[in-house]
């Protein structure tokens, strides 16, 4: 994705989604000390590998959820003691544990029952997506597949 189609994109989701990660400077976001201190709680228990499935609490991505049958729109995965990877738009990125885990998102931490030589290729692997672009086209088609499953078609006879 270009540079100007990343800006507008940023642009688009500022509008219809003021809740994602996605455009915002992660370090600008109003969060309460209860709130940060939950997040403390969790990040504490978490370990390298582990996969975070959130939330984002707006209505966007809850008709989005609902839409495709899902119970969360982002996925992101623990790299080291602070840090995950946010699969967002418009870049793969690196993002607070803290943020990924607030409890506002409805976190849930599945760990993964391998190797830690498996989840260390795991992890290495997922860093090398760092930067690149979000694959939009993927999130369409899903969306599109869900929508011609929905829909009853008569059978002509």
């Amino acid at each position: 994705m270009s540079s100007m189609q990343s800006l507008l994109m940023k642009k688009i989701l500022q509008i219809i989604s003021p809740d994602s990660y996605a455009y915002d400077n992660i370090l600008d976001k109003k969060v309460s000390m209860d709130e940060y201190e939950e997040s403390n709680a969790i990040v504490a228990k978490l370990k390298v590998g582990d996969i975070i499935f959130t939330t984002t609490p707006n209505l966007l991505h809850r008709m989005g959820r609902k839409f495709v049958s899902a119970d969360y729109d982002h996925v992101s995965v623990v790299i080291n003691e602070t840090q995950g990877i946010h699969i967002s738009p418009p870049v793969i990125s690196r993002m607070s544990l803290n943020y990924l885990v607030l409890p506002s998102q409805k976190p849930l931490v599945l760990r993964l029952n391998w190797s830690e030589e498996t989840i260390s290729q795991f992890v290495t692997l997922l860093q090398s997506f760092i930067g690149e672009s979000y694959d939009y086209l993927a999130i369409l088609n899903l969306m599109k597949d869900r929508l011609r499953s929905k829909i009853a078609f008569p059978n002509k006879h």
